[in-house]
């Protein structure tokens, strides 16, 4: 029971929390937590008080969308999750405006949303016969598994024939995957940072723009940004995409 653990913390003298979620979502805080300096961690306070670090969704797939743009892409599909998610809308918001600045309709037939399961293997399949996209921005890395399998199957070289972008930069798929996906980082250590920074200049009552950020992949955005701070994701350059 959560309320259970927090009150287990507390008996431990802490001095404030950091409340992480899976993945970006809005959340409502423990009513545990309400008397407690709190940061929220890829996750927004549902009632806006809160502190709160996210990755830019838009972004994400505004970078993502526009890398397959410049590779010479013009079909590009987007492989969504089709769970409720903030990131899912977020993302496919991004793709559609990367889409339309770059004078590209957009194309609801190029959209499919899938678990990751084998029906998501005969889903990409279907558009690939149907739509013959040329490039594909995939929700997270997991989703780009069916777009590699079904390209091999219709004898399609990722990197040579089609170009395809993945979100996470999960270890295991990015970089074992042949070609290795170009993807865009989630910034999980980033977000990290700031929350402990700024928690801690909650807890001492004092600012921390004083002291020197580390040098990291994604910039860290000023502790005294608009709830929720957002921060700009960095994307991976591998070999998935047509050169």
């Amino acid at each position: 029971d959560e309320g259970t653990e927090i009150a287990a913390l507390k008996r431990y003298g802490v001095d404030g929390f950091m409340y992480a979620k899976m993945s970006n979502r809005i959340t409502h805080v423990p009513d545990a937590l309400k008397d407690a300096p709190v940061v929220l961690v890829d996750a927004t306070d549902a009632e806006g008080r809160i502190p709160s670090v996210e990755p830019d969704e838009i972004m994400i797939a505004k970078d993502a969308t526009n890398r397959l743009i410049q590779a010479g892409c013009r079909r590009i599909a987007y492989i969504g999750c089709s769970e409720p998610m903030i990131a899912q809308d977020l993302r496919k918001e991004g793709y559609r405006q990367a889409l339309e600045e770059a004078g590209i309709g957009y194309d609801g037939r190029l959209v499919i949303d899938v678990l990751n399961n084998r029906p998501a293997l005969d889903e990409v399949r279907e558009l690939f016969d149907r739509e013959n996209p040329d490039g594909f921005f995939c929700f997270n890395d997991a989703r780009s598994w069916p777009v590699y399998e079904c390209a091999a199957r219709k004898g399609l070289t990722v990197g040579k024939d089609i170009s395809v972008v993945g979100v996470d930069n999960h270890r295991v798929i990015a970089e074992t995957f042949s070609p290795q996906l170009t993807t865009v980082e989630l910034p999980h250590y980033e977000m990290g940072y700031w929350a402990a920074c700024k928690l801690i200049s909650m807890i001492e009552g004092r600012s921390l723009d004083d002291v020197p950020m580390p040098a990291t992949r994604a910039p860290i955005p000023p502790l005294d940004s608009p709830i929720p701070a957002r921060i700009h994701c960095t994307l991976i350059e591998k070999e998935s995409v047509v050169r």
